[in-house]
């Protein structure tokens, strides 16, 4: 019975290494998968930038065909910095603490830069502009209401809790927060 008693718990103890083991497989399997999908997407990205997206400035022939494909450019350049920041997440976590391949490294190191890069750009730019997405009435220093249309570029001043300090003729007003978008 002791024997058997043994050989039980060495069997349990097997069964929990290999189980284990799977574990572990699977977490690197997911991480492997993981930056192959963002590499790939980012591959693709670059491509759509190189070609389709160029192609269609250079195939405009109104304003507004320019201003869709610069905006699709603009999307596309988004999206690559978006991806760059997940390799980038995704290579200094590993699984485990296992060291990064050559290649792994030369990603991380090209990826790094401009992510960080995007990161203080973003940080640093300040808002210049408000653009209405709401009609806006004012009251003018004469006392006459004007109404400002949809799409009216204003400059920011600052953002007060729920409410927008943008200036206007030289005046500065305070609107609701969901009437403009900062810019």
């Amino acid at each position: 019975m002791k024997t058997f008693f043994i050989i039980f718990l060495a069997i349990l103890a097997a069964a929990t290494v290999i189980f284990g083991g799977l574990a572990a497989k699977s977490r690197l399997d997911n991480w492997n998968e993981a930056k192959n999908t963002c590499l790939g997407e980012m591959y693709s990205m670059s491509e759509t930038l190189g070609g389709d997206v160029t192609d269609g400035i250079k195939g405009a022939a109104t304003y507004a065909e320019i201003n869709v494909a610069i905006r699709n450019m603009n999307k596309v350049n988004k999206r690559i910095d978006d991806l760059q920041r997940l390799l980038v997440s995704l290579l200094e976590n590993k699984p485990f603490g296992l060291p990064l391949t050559k290649d792994e490294k030369e990603w991380l190191r090209v990826c790094a830069k401009p992510a960080k890069e995007s990161d203080l750009a973003k940080a640093t730019r300040t808002p210049s502009q408000v653009t209405l997405v709401q009609k806006v009435p004012i009251q003018s220093p004469s006392g006459e209401v004007i109404e400002l249309p949809i799409g009216t570029r204003l400059e920011f001043v600052s953002q007060e809790g729920s409410k927008i300090r943008m200036r206007y003729a030289g005046t500065e007003y305070l609107i609701p927060a969901e009437f403009a978008v900062i810019q």
